[in-house]
């Protein structure tokens, strides 16, 4: 289905199992905190919209920079200083190399888990580079510097 001009654009994660579902409703509201927050994908989300939605035309990769990074920065309030590069901006920059083909696998995955949702999925094209505030810290999959992230306040929304 190709939708023209969608009001907004979101990407959202699978529900979760009907088991982990009906845990948490059969345990007290004190420990509700317990229950799984869902699944971990986004650190896949950027090479999977490219794969499904880029490389298969169903999007041109400026829409899936604004699904991305233009879109969130303005709902959360933080445009322009993310969501664009221009001057005075972070400069947060994800270099993707769409040549070839890769496969998710938990073992590459840097979130700490020990599963991949997406296991097994060929890619198109792997990442190559990311910058955060214009300072590679990714490399073909290395880790360059670890926990380099700022916390933002949130502004109002410019959607």
């Amino acid at each position: 289905m190709r939708v023209k001009r969608p009001c907004a654009f979101f990407l959202c994660k699978q529900q979760l199992p009907a088991q982990v579902i009906q845990w948490e409703l059969s345990v007290s509201h004190s420990y509700a905190f317990l229950v799984p927050g869902g699944l971990p994908g986004v650190e896949t989300r950027g090479t999977l919209l490219f794969t499904y939605g880029v490389a298969a035309g169903r999007i041109t990769a400026e829409r899936m920079a604004d699904v991305l990074a233009e879109t969130p920065a303005k709902l959360y309030g933080l445009f322009p200083r993310k969501g664009v590069l221009q001057p005075g901006a972070d400069a947060d920059i994800v270099v993707y190399d769409p040549r070839g083909t890769s496969c998710i696998t938990a073992a590459d995955q840097a979130a700490n888990v020990d599963y991949a949702p997406y296991e097994g999925t060929q890619i198109a094209g792997h990442i190559a580079e990311v910058y955060l505030r214009g300072t590679c810290v990714v490399r073909e999959g290395k880790i360059l510097h670890g926990r380099n992230g700022q916390y933002l306040h949130r502004g109002k929304c410019m959607l």
